[in-house]
């Protein structure tokens, strides 16, 4: 088993495809919209206000109900339309991780100083994995928290989550004061954009906001898949080289399933 390194490292697995080469080489990370998950049921969660909001009348439960549904959808619009994820773990050596996200064990393993993923995010935490989405008298200070909230199947991953939130004011999105572009949409998203409505109160105009969000982040470790190939193998050491990032290779323990890590000479 490789000696779990202080949380300061944080690892994201990456497929051999062109995209992943092209973050190593440009030194970028991307947070990424609800819609890109692979998991139908991120940002399920139940929000119900405080105690010391309720009143006499929010005790009928047919009202009550009403109300929890009501804050649920627009907390989830918010999530959808205005939150970027960056999915990472702690550890390298997980083989259904190499499994499941670097194309069976063909890709790489980067790792990145926290504090670099930190300085972008709202939140950057440890994902919490429960049986159940809904809870009575759950409440989180951040609404963006229900996307730190999957189900106990997940929790192999050891996910810590960082959350990027759309700034209206910002080169993440525009805005027009038309809802004709939100409106002459064939989906709420496409390729490249989210589109939504201005929430709150500013009517008649329309958010066009990226679904992807890129930052600049420098790779401090590379980690070659047990099966990479030599074109990959090749390619990421010419990059690792010239941008002075250690590289090692994953490579099985005699005799055992578990994962060691390499060094590998440049």
């Amino acid at each position: 088993m490789i000696q779990q390194k202080d949380n300061q490292i944080l690892y994201k697995y990456y497929p051999p495809k062109k995209y992943a080469l092209k973050a190593l080489s440009e030194g970028t990370i991307c947070f990424t919209d609800l819609y890109s998950q692979n998991d139908p049921f991120e940002a399920m969660g139940f929000y119900r206000k405080t105690s010391d909001y309720e009143s006499d009348i929010l005790f009928d439960s047919q009202l009550q109900e009403l109300v929890d549904q009501h804050i649920t959808e627009d907390d989830r619009a918010f999530l959808r339309n205005q939150c970027r994820i960056f999915c990472a773990t702690t550890q390298c050596d997980r083989p259904l991780m190499w499994a499941h996200y670097a194309q069976s064990h063909r890709g790489i393993c980067v790792g990145y100083h926290r504090q670099d993923i930190q300085k972008y995010c709202e939140i950057l935490d440890d994902v919490k994995y429960r049986d159940h989405p809904l809870e009575k008298d759950f409440t989180y200070d951040n609404v963006e928290r229900f996307l730190l909230l999957k189900a106990t199947d997940w929790e192999y991953e050891k996910e810590i989550r960082g959350i990027y939130t759309i700034n209206h004011n910002s080169e993440d999105c525009i805005v027009t004061d038309t809802l004709a572009a939100y409106l002459s949409r064939k989906s709420d998203y496409d390729a490249e954009y989210i589109y939504y409505p201005m929430p709150n109160d500013r009517i008649g105009v329309s958010i066009r906001a990226k679904r992807y969000i890129v930052k600049e982040c420098k790779p401090r470790e590379v980690i070659l898949g047990v099966c990479v190939s030599s074109w990959t193998e090749q390619r990421v050491k010419k990059i690792c080289k010239e941008k002075h990032i250690s590289l090692y290779r994953a490579q099985q323990q005699e005799n055992t399933f578990e994962i060691l890590r390499v060094p590998v000479a440049l």
